[in-house]
């Protein structure tokens, strides 16, 4: 059956035919085109022809057949109806197979090819030939590849006095759906990873390329037909094809610039960049956790003076940059920041400075998530002095005054109002309660105005509340 529920001139073929092994490995033609050229429709066939089987020996050679994704098989409500769903797959010879939507077959009824046909379809009045299934065997819905041709167009003869005929001007990819008494070849046993383990597998310094399959069909499902009643099982003969459609993977890591002989590989002491390749031994030394690499010493190759700040400490260390040998990378400021230590506390030594970073987790990249998110809500100003007052910790964002929020400003009738609030105190408040204290007293549209605004900062605050929470617990 094909997918307007007419057939083609001809069944498609069993095998590969054309697009056997020993062919697909021969160097394909294409055309050359030139000026003046005299072109027949048998060179435009051939342009098709080359892309159309570079595309088949691709699939072929590396995806493999079978189902992609998609042609579900279940049971309909009429009698021995069968749904297909739509979906994708790839036959042996590489042909795409796609079934843009849901299809009804009745596996009882058959043309005069032996094809499946629809419930409906048929000519109204012939009906479809009905085939009485054994209800102790084990049919099998297969699909394969099938091509139609369409839009007829008069085509005009070369001699005086020819009538004109008609042609068909284009092709159309379609399937055929058809109820087998036994599976093809290559389903003679079907393990829960077929082929997988063999792909990565060499004989003598090389693999063979794989054969094509005598059958063109793809087994969908097994069928069971009892008293009109159908049970499908689509597990026991359904070979899926290996996709990376839905993987992905992200890079959230800066790019590593420093010598590949510096960063050595499985090294357990992370480099320090802003050093460089040095030979002498660091004054001393701290555990930290990384997300990959795992437990990690942290090399102290800077100085601490007795009496300072975390703050001055950091203004002037703050950016020394450290890698590991996965390709991790963070600054000690950033380490500061997620030990959430008070810029305002002082040191005596070495050892006072490392104790907030001893064994702790670095979760680097929530940590630039959650930057990236709070700069989208508060200002610039506001993000230095995060970094400024507080080392840059998320959870002390809460801290910082409502005016750094986006979209209040320096002036005006809402940076007056909750000049005296904090981002937290914002977000503690009742959402109308706040937005009635913030437009009591104004009138008309400048009430308006003041409301929208007050809205957004309100709920600007109550991101900045939640980012900061969620840091916390992180």
């Amino acid at each position: 059956m094909l997918t307007s529920h007419e057939h083609a001139d001809g069944p498609s073929g069993s095998g590969c035919g054309d697009h056997a092994i020993g062919d697909t490995l021969l160097a394909l033609e294409r055309p050359r085109w030139f000026a003046r050229q005299i072109v027949g429709p048998e060179d435009l066939t051939q342009e098709q022809d080359y892309v159309r089987a570079r595309m088949r020996r691709h699939n072929r050679m590396l995806h493999g057949w079978g189902v992609v994704c998609g042609l579900r098989v279940r049971a309909g409500k009429e009698a021995c109806e069968v749904i297909v769903e739509p979906g994708y797959a790839l036959d042996p010879c590489g042909e795409e197979i796609v079934v843009a939507n849901a299809v009804s077959v009745d596996v009882c009824s058959e043309d005069m090819t032996g094809a499946a046909v629809s419930p409906r379809g048929g000519d109204p009045w012939c009906g479809a030939v009905r085939v009485a299934r054994d209800p102790e065997q084990a049919y099998y819905l297969a699909i394969r590849y099938a091509e139609r041709p369409s839009r007829a167009v008069l085509a005009y003869g070369d001699g005086c006095g020819q009538e004109p005929a008609c042609e068909y001007s284009r092709l159309q990819d379609r399937y055929e759906l058809q109820v087998l008494d036994a599976p093809p070849d290559g389903y003679d046993s079907l393990p829960l990873v077929a082929g997988i383990e063999p792909a990565f597998r060499c004989v003598n310094g090389a693999r063979e390329c794989p054969a094509c399959p005598d059958s063109t069909w793809i087994v969908l499902a097994d069928l069971t037909v009892k008293s009109d009643t159908i049970v499908v099982d689509c597990y026991p003969h359904r070979r899926h094809i290996v996709s990376f459609a839905g993987a992905y993977f992200g890079c959230a890591q800066e790019a590593i610039d420093v010598d590949p002989l510096f960063v050595e590989l499985g090294s357990t002491v992370l480099a320090d960049v802003t050093a460089g390749a040095v030979a002498d031994a660091p004054r001393a030394s701290v555990a930290v956790r990384l997300p990959v690499a795992g437990m990690r010493t942290l090399p102290v190759r800077f100085d601490v003076h007795r009496g300072e700040t975390f703050a001055e400490l950091l203004a002037r260390e703050g950016e020394r940059s450290f890698t590991a040998d996965s390709g991790e990378r963070f600054t000690l400021a950033d380490a500061y920041a997620i030990a959430g230590v008070n810029p305002r506390a002082t040191v005596e030594n070495t050892t006072d400075a490392l104790r907030p970073l001893e064994a702790l987790d670095l979760p680097l990249d929530d940590l630039r998530v959650t930057r990236h998110a709070l700069a989208e809500l508060v200002d610039d100003p506001g993000m230095k002095r995060l970094a400024d007052e507080h080392a840059g910790a998320p959870a002390r964002v809460l801290d910082l005054a409502a005016t750094d929020l986006m979209g209040v400003g320096a002036k005006g009738p809402l940076a007056r109002r909750i000049d005296a609030l904090s981002i937290g105190d914002v977000a503690g408040r009742d959402h109308d309660d706040f937005l009635a204290t913030a437009t009591a007293r104004a009138r008309g549209e400048a009430r308006e105005r003041l409301r929208a605004q007050a809205e957004e900062v309100w709920a600007a605050a109550d991101r900045v509340c939640r980012l900061a929470t969620a840091w916390a617990r992180s």
